[in-house]
């Protein structure tokens, strides 16, 4: 069992380091060992992953070649038949120097031509490179129980085990654009789709031949699905079962590497570990999932065949809380969306824990003796079939999921009876989820093609579909990649080449008996040998409690159809693998969210994050960037609104995650009341949300409501509904402690429910590491590298006049008396108002060559004007915490603020820069003198002081406080 790769490209210049990139993107399926072959003068490479069982030595190293040297060969796979085969080839003069089943194709492809494969039983995906034919020859197993995916063009050819390796080779490889039709039709992929534009399976049973360099390719079928039905007599039909699956459990025993049995305690691992217990001197080992959850546990029935064959054997508990720990790697491990595979992740995973190389399956009896439901169901199928088309399409508009799939028989063929039995999502419900129209659909579902069918029996018909769809696509594929990810073979005796065969000649009517159990030939087949606790039960199948932990399992991105979706999840209005479907449809593997404390969502209410860049505004993007990279840990789902926000920024928070009101307040008010249900806590980001907060707290009384308290409007005294909110409400989280004392001291909130959380610098800010005043704004204020700069920026507002700015103004002739060559700036853009009262200061003071309203400075250049000052100064009497601050330390710069507000914690409490009174203009004088007087910060102290404040102010420690309050 192994992984193959390989290119054809004359045009590539580094044909080694691209084949070594996919060979090695799918390292896990071949741990043992590796290796390439190139021909560079033609453009060809093939490398190979090993997963040893059959010669361990380095003689089974592949790429493998002929004696001749014309002939090498990348092999994924076991050929069971080897041992006859290879005493043929014996015969006929061929010498063999390993005990490989590899050196066994190798010749006899020589001997055979293509022709081989007819020959062999077994799983299998192989490249031939025939040097003297100049042929590339690619070959897949008769039952499609090991991937061979490749791409072809004009130019060049990609195949491999594994779709990762196609993007290993080229991380932008387009995705196909029609992938998510039939997936959310079958819960699968069904050949020929894959998530790759233009990258295809090779159909099973086939092999391909390539002619090089022209590419020409030419694919042949050397197996067919055919039901002869010959076998009509229920003694024969019995005797010839058992025979087969003994026969073929025997095959599969062969391997030098351990191996066992998964025993999951239904019909098919207990027949097969009867089997192989009786055919094995040593003791075999078999393994088993077992859950807490007793109603999804096969405990029992493991134990009578433990206790009946000797053999050893080990139960594995899964809990929410490993898949909740393997999630992510569970993710990355599927290779294709499915709907399945998590329950193949973890037996994969401890049989390889287990101390095993191998293990055998019982996957395919069901499909091939009828142990599906969709047998019982094909009689209703024939019935539904006889009505008319128009009646069967109303079926798409019944509120009833299973009806729904009614639908698909309209159009009667093979594929459209599948979905019958097991769609997942009419044509209708995906054209919805996808906006597509709905002959789009219905075009890309008429590509999903089976081999046909030359029974006209609908059992049959029905288990034929169950093979070639739900076995073929779903669980073999599933497995495959899932074992692969943890270094093990899954063996599966029942599609042994011979067992298919025999099950194809017994007649219907007796292999699909709709008055006896399912499986019933199999049943009676070894009925002497099995518990009839095991056999005379209701079926149940290998799953894992999903429905109920499903709903912890989230997109990261989501929008309203999530929600619909969600909604009817949580009330069990749909099966949880619709949901599952759609989350795998809607989201790439790696935006998959699995919470860790079990369902709970947040929602972050605030008046706006994006329309202004105040320091509310900053405070409320570092707050939804925490609250998303908390997401992303899998704490909760996040949810943002807006009031008056009209966007969002991914940058900070998924834009579908974050609702925007454009400033209509009813409708906010109207709409997230109704949404509030979902949440169990909710972040009010002013104590302006006072009625809608409170409405919250009266519909759903046990929602943790956290009301974020800024600055001047908690600072006077409260009353009405914002005093009752801030008295009902969880936690107040004050950006200062003046803030906090505000509260306590003038409204008398009780102090405990206070927490001081401070404001951040953004998750984005950009330390500068050079320290030089930046040209552009030197040339464009006509500033003199010798001039001394102060710099404001701040909100230039009439209403805001306690900034202190025009302070600075009145204390600047006192300054410049001794220091004539001052410049101040003050950056921001002022209203009328403002503006016509500090002009008049200005000229006032006779200041017109000193003092500059410089106007909006754009985000991006913000940095630059901190870099461009000597000192910054803000000497507010009414500032919640001032992130100006703590942004113009950490560009290094010397700051001067008042000591009234909440400046003094950005400053903390003169540690990091001066505090001054407001109203003293002899203080504020004398402060701006001496740091203008002294020389500038070294580029040493301004490295320090960026270190202090980043270790105050920066955003993990936000974040940690983010995380303490909502999460603990």
């Amino acid at each position: 069992m192994c992984r193959i790769a390989g290119i054809f490209d004359p045009s590539l210049p580094n044909l080694e380091r691209d084949i070594l990139k996919m060979r090695d993107a799918m390292y896990r399926g071949g741990p043992d060992g590796a290796g390439i072959y190139i021909e560079p003068e033609l453009g060809l490479a093939l490398g190979h992953r090993r997963l040893a069982l059959l010669d361990l030595s380095v003689a089974g190293h592949q790429p493998m070649k002929s004696a001749d040297e014309s002939i090498q060969i990348v092999f994924n796979g076991e050929v069971y038949n080897f041992q006859t085969i290879k005493a043929d080839l014996e015969k006929n003069g061929y010498q063999f120097f390993t005990q490989t089943d590899t050196e066994v194709i190798i010749n006899a492809y020589l001997f055979w031509g293509t022709a081989c494969f007819e020959l062999f039983n077994g799983m299998f995906a192989l490249a031939i490179w025939d040097k003297k034919k100049q042929q590339l020859i690619l070959a897949r197993d008769y039952a499609g129980i090991k991937p061979l995916y490749y791409y072809i063009s004009k130019k060049k050819l990609i195949f491999a085990s594994e779709i990762r390796a196609f993007k290993a080779i080229s991380p932008t490889w387009a995705e196909s654009e029609d992938w998510k039709i039939p997936f959310l039709a079958y819960g699968h992929l069904p050949e020929p789709f894959t998530t790759l534009q233009d990258v295809q399976p090779l159909p099973k049973g086939s092999y391909a031949i390539i002619e090089l360099p022209s590419l020409q390719i030419f694919i042949h079928p050397f197996y067919n699905y055919v039901y002869s039905e010959v076998v009509n007599d229920e003694v024969n039909a019995v005797s010839l079962v058992k025979k087969k699956v003994e026969e073929a459990v025997e095959r599969h025993l062969i391997s030098d590497a351990p191996l066992g049995v998964f025993l999951s305690g239904g019909i098919d691992s207990s027949i097969l570990t009867i089997i192989a217990s009786s055919l094995t001197k040593h003791k075999i080992k078999t393994l088993s999932i077992v859950f807490e959850e007793q109603a999804f546990s096969e405990e029992l029935y493991q134990k009578m065949i433990v206790e009946q064959t000797g053999v050893e054997h080990h139960s594995f508990v899964v809990t929410n809380q490993m898949l909740r720990e393997e999630f992510s790697q569970i993710m990355e491990a599927m290779d294709q969306p499915s709907i399945d595979g998590i329950n193949s992740y973890f037996i994969c995973k401890f049989a390889r824990a287990y101390g095993l190389t191998a293990v055998l399956s019982g996957l395919g009896a069901d499909e091939l003796l009828g142990g599906y439901d969709s047998i019982r169901k094909s009689k209703l199928l024939k019935s539904l079939s006889l009505l008319p088309s128009f009646v069967l399409a109303l079926t798409n508009y019944s509120p009833n999921e299973k009806i729904k799939r009614i639908a698909y028989l309209e159009d009667e063929n093979l594929c459209n009876k599948y979905l019958f039995y097991r769609g997942v999502y009419s044509s209708r419900q995906i054209a919805d989820i996808l906006d597509l129209p709905v002959k789009k659909v219905l075009d890309v579902l008429n590509k999903v093609a089976v081999p046909s069918c030359n029974s006209n029996n609908e059992a049959q018909q029905a288990c034929h579909v169950e093979q070639h769809l739900y076995m073929q696509n779903q669980l073999l594929k599933d497995t495959d990649y899932m074992s692969m990810w943890h270094g093990i073979e899954v063996r599966v005796p029942f599609l042994d080449k011979e067992v298919i065969n025999a099950c194809n000649t017994i007649g219907a009517p007796l292999k699909y008996n709709f008055k006896k159990k399912p499986k019933y030939l199999l049943i009676e087949a070894f009925k002497d040998v099995l518990p009839a606790a095991i056999w005379n039960r209701k079926k149940q199948g290998f799953t894992f409690p999903f429905a109920k932990w499903m709903n912890m399992i989230v997109p990261s991105i989501r929008g309203q159809k999530f929600e619909i979706k969600y909604e009817k999840l949580t009330q069990s209005l749909i099966h949880w693998s619709k949901y599952w479907t759609y989350v795998l449809a809607v989201s790439s593997p790696k935006d998959i969210i699995f919470l860790k404390k079990g369902f709970e969502r947040v929602c972050f209410f605030n008046l706006d994050a994006f329309a202004s860049m105040g320091g509310i505004e900053k405070f409320n993007r570092a707050l939804l960037y925490g609250l998303s990279a908390l997401e992303w840990e899998s704490y909760f789902m996040a949810d943002a609104a807006s009031m008056y926000d009209s966007y969002g920024d991914d940058a900070y928070f998924a834009n579908p995650n974050y609702r925007c009101y454009h400033k209509k307040k009813g409708l906010f008010v109207w709409k997230e009341l109704l949404n509030s249900y979902k949440y169990k806590q909710v972040v009010l980001g002013h104590v302006n949300f006072a009625i809608f907060g409170l409405l919250i707290k009266l519909f759903h009384p046990t929602t943790k409501i956290f009301v974020v308290a800024h600055g001047i409007e908690v600072w006077g005294k409260i009353t009405g509904l914002k005093k009752l909110l801030l008295e009902r409400c969880n936690i107040i989280l004050a950006v200062s402690h003046f803030t906090r004392d505000q509260l306590i001291k003038i409204n008398n909130i009780n102090e405990n429910k206070i927490v001081v959380f401070h404001n951040t610098l953004d998750p984005y800010f950009v330390f500068p590491k050079h320290f030089a005043k930046p040209q552009y704004l030197l040339e464009r204020y006509n500033i003199r590298q010798s001039d001394k700069i102060i710099l404001t920026l701040t909100r230039l507002a009439y209403t805001e006049k306690y900034k202190g700015y025009d302070k600075v103004i009145d204390a600047l002739p006192g300054i410049i008396k001794e220091q004539p060559n001052i410049k101040y700036l003050i950056a921001g853009k002022p209203d009328k108002m403002e503006r016509e009262r500090l002009l008049t200061l200005i000229k006032y003071h006779g200041l017109e060559k000193h003092v500059f309203l410089v106007g909006f400075v754009a985000e991006e250049e913000i940095t630059d004007h901190y870099q461009l000052a000597d000192v910054f100064i803000m000497p507010s009497k009414k500032e919640g915490f001032g992130i100006v601050f703590i942004e113009a330390m950490a560009c290094g710069l010397p700051v001067i603020a008042g000591n009234q507000d909440g400046s003094v914690d950005a400053l903390q409490n003169g540690k990091l820069g001066m505090l001054v009174d407001p109203e003293n203009q002899q203080e504020i004088v004398a402060t701006l003198t001496k740091v203008l007087q002294g020389n500038s910060y070294t580029a040493g102290q301004k490295k320090q002081l960026q270190d202090k404040v980043e270790g105050y102010f920066g955003y993990p420690q936000f974040y940690g406080n983010l995380k303490k309050q909502i999460v603990n």
